[in-house]
């Protein structure tokens, strides 16, 4: 259980990292390598999201509702479920496509990436908040763990 967790945590994080590579790659009209390692960044960060989201779906399908709901349903933080699992629940389904429309974006403006400065700021704007969804995850992600270490306690 704990492996997939630090699966799933490994994996989201890499993605936000991918993303914001993708962020610095687009800041200065990227030259072909620059366009080269923005492909890279976005089919990276891209699929780290999609192994994220598959290995949290297996804890979640697995563990989450047998044996880590009910601890935190019954400990002192019962808040951290109905707030921000279940806010979680939501926000992962726009997670995988968002990257994927910038992942897409990026591979199909390639040629246009140095020049054109509304397409980079389409995608700033895109990848940003791919980058920031993923670490609002990774922040409801810790509460909902301290809800279940809170519910150890009792």
């Amino acid at each position: 259980m704990e492996l997939l967790v630090a699966a799933h945590i490994a994996l989201g994080e890499l993605g936000v990292f991918a993303f914001f590579w993708l962020i610095v790659e687009l800041m200065h009209g990227p030259s072909d390598a620059g366009v080269l390692r923005a492909k890279g960044a976005a089919l990276a960060g891209t699929a780290l999201f999609f192994a994220a989201w598959l290995v949290g779906g297996v804890y979640y399908v697995v563990h989450y509702g047998s044996i880590i709901k009910p601890v935190i349903q019954q400990g002192t933080w019962p808040w951290t479920h109905s707030i921000f699992m279940e806010t979680k629940e939501h926000i992962f389904l726009f997670l995988p496509f968002f990257s994927f429309a910038t992942l897409a974006q990026v591979w199909q403006g390639a040629e246009r990436l140095e020049k054109d400065s509304k397409l980079r700021g389409g995608l700033y704007v895109l990848a940003g908040v791919t980058a920031l969804l993923g670490v609002l995850m990774t922040i409801m992600g810790y509460f909902v763990s301290s809800g279940f270490r809170h519910g150890l306690v009792l």
